[in-house]
């Protein structure tokens, strides 16, 4: 993937860039759930370095809270969420974020699936 939600030193997320996708060689899981009504925190290209320093993970919807805790109960490094991996208000990062979905669903240790936020 090219981001991916660091939760190497939970409670502290951030998100880490892969410019190379195939320079990322770890695991992660992929969290897959419905937006809902009310719209969760996203990264937008005004917030893109914010989150790449920290997301504030006591800022974060409890659905992305239980994905981060299930992955880092499972030790696994990294999450993937579509939110906060795809630049949301970035046309050409949805584009091509949208063709690599199927491959990082394939490629994800574990894929959850929140069926209620």
């Amino acid at each position: 993937p090219t981001r991916l939600i660091n939760i190497r030193k939970f409670p502290h997320v951030f998100l880490e860039h892969f410019p190379d996708s195939s320079s990322f060689s770890g695991e992660y899981v992929y969290l897959s759930f419905n937006w809902g009504k009310v719209q969760p925190q996203r990264t937008m290209i005004s917030t893109l370095e914010d989150h790449l320093e920290d997301l504030g993970f006591d800022q974060l919807p409890q659905t992305f809270k239980d994905g981060i805790e299930l992955a880092s109960f499972l030790a696994i490094s990294y999450i993937w969420i579509d939110a906060l991996c795809v630049i949301q208000d970035s046309a050409e990062d949805w584009q091509r974020e949208a063709g690599r979905m199927g491959n990082y669903i394939r490629n994800a240790a574990c894929v959850v699936s929140a069926l209620a936020s």
